[in-house]
């Protein structure tokens, strides 16, 4: 990310699978890291995620700011992922960021997620069943095996799942599409 780290955010999907209240808002702790997250989940998606905070308290003060800031579109900064891949960062009104969205593959798509469009958006993201949602093949490679199917392995990218088989050397023999649960 230009300017920016990207050092104290998860990788979307790690912020999918948790109880997410009314209000779209998911709260966790990594026992992995020792930290507290957020993240605004719509339409089964990650909208935005949180960087690590130390305590509960500012995790929650976190969610207080972004309840406060969603809607003042022009508190959005487009941020360059690399890769080809495209965000938004969420600034409260001290300019300092809230949280980001998860890479999208264009600045275009980027801007979709503003509140006024964002809607329309995820929902043909949900509906559109005719686009493949598979990765390229390398990116399949080198995950851990799964405990329970070790002839598989599974692994997140980018807010989604994915799983593939391997043979005994770990090669990819079979890849998914991606999921969202």
């Amino acid at each position: 990310m230009k300017n920016n780290t990207l050092d104290d955010y998860l990788d979307c999907g790690d912020y999918l699978g948790h109880p997410v209240a009314e209000d779209g808002f998911t709260k966790f702790f990594s026992e992995e890291n020792g930290e507290y997250y957020f993240a605004y989940i719509e339409a089964g998606k990650v909208v935005f995620r949180s960087e690590g905070y130390t305590s509960e308290r500012g995790r929650d003060n976190g969610i207080k700011s972004v309840k406060k800031n969603e809607s003042i579109e022009k508190r959005y900064k487009l941020l360059d992922f690399g890769k080809g891949k495209y965000g938004l960062s969420l600034r409260a009104g001290n300019h300092q960021e809230i949280a980001i969205t998860c890479p999208v593959d264009s600045e275009e798509a980027a801007w979709l997620l503003l509140p006024s469009k964002r809607a329309a958006y995820l929902a043909s993201l949900t509906n559109n069943k005719n686009v493949d949602e598979y990765l390229e093949c390398d990116a399949y490679q080198g995950h851990q095996r799964a405990e329970t199917h070790p002839e598989f392995s599974n692994f997140t990218h980018d807010g989604e799942y994915y799983f593939a088989l391997l043979d005994a050397s770990g090669n990819v023999l079979l890849r998914s599409e991606g999921y969202t649960s």
